[in-house]
């Protein structure tokens, strides 16, 4: 709480790992905070999990 981050930058960073082909970052509502965010990841094909 207390810091204003847009989800386009939230994207950019996702999408800037090497791992990552696709993001989509959305709000949401939060009960502790009031919002939140949400960001869905598409890893590349040759990408293996740790």
């Amino acid at each position: 709480s207390g810091h204003n981050i847009s989800t386009t930058e939230v994207e950019s960073a996702l999408v800037s790992h090497p791992a990552v082909a696709e993001a989509a970052v959305v709000g949401r509502k939060d009960e502790l905070t009031g919002q939140a965010i949400a960001a869905f990841v598409t890893l590349r094909g040759n990408v293996e999990g740790d």
